[in-house]
């Protein structure tokens, strides 16, 4: 098989998520066999000897097994079906039994092997790809069926599903409730959804196409640099849009957040437009900004902060040169704080007058939260009183007064108790102009498409409480249903476009505060996850407007 990195990577684009696990593990596959055949003087694998199959064709056998860790690499300390290909397809290795044996080796060794004899080496705890599918961890007995494969064995036959029990029809409205508070309930049991939504229940954001340029793209342009999320107010003293968002500094990806995230403000002159990046509010490490207004005026901010980067190794401030962690050799994402690694994700407040600043000192919000190396996503809404509701990844919180950081106090797990999948990460909290309460937020597997997958999901409740938070009542596979989608996303040049990532929602208001203008959202710009050949993890903040 003749191997040609610019065709695997326009499959990879272009091919359904069913034939993405087959074409990336031939492509990962392909170039670790070039490694070992060259190891090998060039010598063919199927040279006099034992019949074998092709490694290339053993590999796509084991993804149509739906075993996907790839190439040389394997997680959680057990070999993969594919390393089990290589080991086979090395000249010296002549029969299973031989090819199992080695397995078994590798399968012992503390994370690495390395065979002088069979020109192999062989990682076992690396990381499987997130994506097309979440592999997990290879099954113990993984590594042999490579081995089988290799040596003309069969694949094994799938399980026999279960019977498929049929679909209960969706129930009617009888309230504005059914509708999730989005739209009206009609005489004949069918919701009439306001404008800005869709969908059966009115769970979905009616959007429409994309603009290009409009949020807050600094990725595309001279500046190359990565932006995540985008929180949004309207200033009545000037009209004019203001935003906070993430940048990750030194022209990285999002994967450095831990290490490189700062706080900037953007403007517009429009809800829909395109913003322009103005100052840096709060310096290294600051991140996920979500904005409020309070009573008196006060523009204000709550963030995740410590002051200055990390001090583990692994987590030092990267350089990187067009807006994506690999181009400084910086692939890996960090995830959260670790115990000792110098940081932590305390959430703290600050406030001012102007949009423009200046900002009063940051208040930790720490004492409210239990697991300091975890961010909380906190997303408030300050109420006419000077009190306060907030969500974070998984509760409700109130305080009697916003300015008082001892007064908030968690209330509670958010979502009612029958709702069982978890409200997912980021989520973004308003009040409609009737007074109730919603929340948006990204939930699903990472990468996985429909609505049982990675999307946009939406929340509600008429007093807020914890335990009293709903989703529309569709089938319970859909999870709620998706309030925005991550593929095949419109754009208005008619181009649809799939990003790797689309998280950390916000909502844009008109001058009244309630009527929904526009959704901002981060996005990878990549359809695959940047573990993948041709995938990369830059972001910007797009924004989609709402329909009016």
């Amino acid at each position: 098989l003749n191997y040609h990195p610019h065709i695997f990577f326009h499959l990879i684009t272009t091919t359904e998520t069913v034939n993405m696990l087959r074409v990336t593990a031939l492509g990962v596959l392909a170039a670790t066999f070039a490694r070992t055949t060259t190891a090998f003087g060039g010598a063919a694998l199927s040279q006099a000897g034992p019949t074998k199959i092709d490694v290339v064709v053993c590999a796509e056998r084991c993804a149509e097994a739906g075993h996907c860790c790839e190439g040389d690499v394997s997680a959680c300390n057990n070999p993969s079906c594919v390393q089990g290909c290589l080991i086979g397809a090395a000249p010296p290795t002549t029969s299973v039994a031989g090819c199992n044996k080695t397995c078994a080796v590798v399968r012992a060794a503390s994370c690495t092997y390395s065979n002088p004899a069979l020109r192999l080496n062989l990682t076992t705890c690396g990381q499987c790809p997130e994506k097309p599918i979440n592999c997990g961890c290879p099954i113990k007995y993984e590594c042999e069926l490579g081995c089988s494969l290799t040596f003309g064995g069969a694949l094994p036959p799938p399980p026999t599903p279960p019977p498929t029990a049929p679909t209960p029809s969706l129930p009617r409205c009888h309230t504005d409730y059914n509708c999730s508070f989005n739209g009206v309930c009609g005489a004949d049991g069918v919701c009439i959804c306001d404008k800005q939504w869709t969908g059966r229940y009115c769970h979905q954001l009616n959007l429409v196409p994309v603009v290009n340029g409009s949020g807050l793209n600094r990725l595309h342009g001279p500046a190359k640099t990565s932006t995540w999320g985008g929180t949004v107010l309207y200033d009545n003293a000037t009209g004019m849009y203001h935003m906070w968002a993430s940048e990750i500094l030194n022209h990285c990806g999002i994967h450095r957040w831990v290490s490189n995230s700062v706080v900037v403000h953007a403007v517009s002159h429009s809800a829909t437009g395109s913003f322009t990046r103005q100052e840096v509010v709060w310096p290294l490490f600051t991140h996920e900004p979500t904005a409020a207004r309070a009573p008196d005026g006060s523009y204000v901010l709550f963030v995740t902060h410590h002051d200055g980067p990390p001090i583990a190794p692994s987590q030092h401030t990267c350089n990187c040169t067009d807006g994506t962690s690999a181009s400084g050799g910086c692939n890996q994402e960090i995830g959260n704080c670790n115990n000792g690694t110098g940081c932590a994700m305390y959430t703290f407040m600050s406030y001012a007058s102007n949009p423009a600043g200046p900002w009063s000192p940051l208040q930790s919000l720490a004492h409210m939260q239990a697991n300091p190396y975890t961010d909380m996503n906190f997303a408030p809404v300050i109420e006419d009183d000077g009190s306060l509701i907030a969500w974070n990844r998984w509760d409700i919180y109130r305080a009697t007064n916003w300015k008082e950081p001892m007064s908030y106090k968690n209330t509670g797990a958010a979502l009612r108790p029958e709702i069982t999948y978890g409200i997912g990460e980021d989520p973004f909290l308003y009040k409609d102009a009737k007074g109730r309460y919603h929340v948006i937020t990204h939930n699903g597997p990472r990468g996985e498409p429909g609505p049982e997958g990675d999307c946009g999901r939406h929340f509600f409740s008429e007093t807020g409480d914890a335990g009293t938070w709903d989703a529309a009542p569709l089938h319970p596979s859909e999870l709620g249903g998706c309030a925005y989608w991550r593929a095949n996303v419109p754009f208005a040049d008619g181009e649809r476009r799939t990003f790797y990532r689309r998280e950390r929602p916000h909502l844009i208001f008109q001058p009244d505060g309630t009527t929904i203008a526009a959704l901002t959202t981060s996005a990878i710009d990549s359809p695959i996850s940047p573990y993948l050949p041709g995938g990369t993890d830059g972001s910007y903040t797009m924004l989609q407007a709402v329909n009016q």
